[in-house]
């Protein structure tokens, strides 16, 4: 599959309404359509209206340095366009979502780290108290009481 632009690009006309008619060496109203194959003439054609403007911006008023900056701009992102699809990593959307499904799944990883070191801990706590009860009793190792009836008698298990 060719790589596409992956939206529509308006034309520098689209964007500035304003440019005079009289630059017609240049197709000041060539639009992009989304979803179009990568075509190097759009970029060429971007960088030729650039220049042109740039160059005709001191003799026309019309021509203001907002629109010669807009008009580098549209070939500028044209270019990146144009230079991701050949050298580029891949869809940069498609890297950050695999990225926070990535940071995600290290939150939950976290969380159940964090689960088991609370038990862990609450764990070592008791053994500690068993402990330290048996030592305080001298070794006496005390069984719980037991109901020996039914709501009659506690005694030693």
């Amino acid at each position: 599959m060719p790589p596409v632009y992956t939206h529509a690009i308006p034309s520098i006309q689209d964007v500035n309404p304003n440019i005079p008619a009289v630059l017609a060496q240049v197709d000041l109203n060539r639009r992009i359509a989304a979803n179009s194959d990568l075509n190097r003439d759009d970029l060429r054609q971007a960088k030729i209206v650039a220049k042109t403007l740039s160059l005709n911006e001191a003799e026309d008023p019309l021509i203001t340095r907002a629109i010669v900056e807009s008009a580098r701009l549209r070939a500028k992102a044209l270019e990146d366009i144009h230079a991701q699809a050949e050298y580029g990593a891949g869809n940069i959307n498609q890297i950050l979502a695999n990225i926070q499904q990535q940071l995600a799944q290290i939150g939950n990883d976290v969380q159940a780290v964090e689960l088991q070191v609370r038990i862990g801990r609450a764990e070592t706590a008791n053994a500690r108290i068993i402990t330290r009860n048996f030592q305080l009793q001298g070794g006496l190792v005390l069984a719980p009481l037991q109901k020996t009836e039914a709501d009659c008698c506690w005694q030693k298990a």
